[in-house]
């Protein structure tokens, strides 16, 4: 809280608040809003709710200060970047869809089911790191402050991983399958019952299939929680200072 005064002061300032009106608000004298912003004393938590409402921020806002604007430059530039392998992901798995489906006999199944289940969620996970980033441009959407960031990023990531990884080896399988049944023609492959896990694996498989936007929710909300994101590295280094 150290900067807390501050942040009132520039808070003020970008209101185009003077601080006997800012004194008036708060029923205090000036030369109490004056110690405040010059570190002389400090506000409790009453008053500075009260400021924040009359300010029409947040408490966070005044004692990390306001978020810092990311430079338009790496936002274009990142959002270029998105959009291009939004584009290449997306060609590519089109153009496969349709060899497969126009002109590949059935034995080519397990390449479609691997398109279906690779691809087009990476796909649609960029689709929604894309579609945050562009709404944070055009819009002005802000990443919002929230407490915690880091454990929650971690949490975020270890759970992502772990959805991941569960469908990992059904693909790997596939994958070998669909090898296996380019060299000899005869052989036919099953995935071997695993208690337990081939439960939850194939959750994740149709859950996959039958609802492929789910990975753009996880990209909105990698967006969201700042992953991968300066801006929000930034953010979190002034919450912890």
């Amino acid at each position: 809280m150290r900067d807390v005064g501050k942040n009132i002061k520039q808070i003020r300032l970008s209101k185009n608040m003077t601080q006997d009106s800012l004194a008036d608000a708060l029923y205090v004298t000036r030369q109490t809003v004056s110690n405040y912003e010059n570190g002389r004393s400090r506000p409790d938590l009453d008053m500075l709710v009260r400021i924040a409402e009359i300010f029409d921020t947040d408490v966070n806002t005044l004692i990390y200060g306001p978020p810092v604007p990311e430079s338009k430059k790496a936002a274009y530039k990142r959002l270029a970047i998105s959009v291009f392998l939004l584009l290449l992901t997306g060609g590519l798995y089109l153009i496969i869809n349709i060899i497969i489906s126009d002109y590949l006999p059935y034995k080519y199944y397990q390449t479609w089911l691997l398109n279906e289940l690779v691809l087009l969620p990476i796909v649609m996970f960029i689709f929604g790191w894309t579609l945050m980033q562009l709404l944070g441009i055009f819009c002005n959407l802000h990443q919002p402050r929230i407490k915690h960031l880091k454990a929650i990023r971690i949490s975020a990531l270890i759970i992502f991983g772990l959805w991941i990884t569960l469908t990992l080896p059904y693909v790997i399988f596939i994958i070998i399958a669909q090898v296996c049944s380019l060299l000899y023609s005869s052989v036919e492959m099953i995935f071997p019952r695993i208690p337990v896990y081939q439960e939850i694996a194939f959750f994740i498989i149709k859950l996959t299939r039958k609802a492929p936007f789910i990975y753009t929710l996880f990209g909105a909300l990698f967006w969201i929680l700042g992953i991968p994101n300066s801006t929000a590295k930034t953010a979190e280094k002034r919450q912890t200072a």
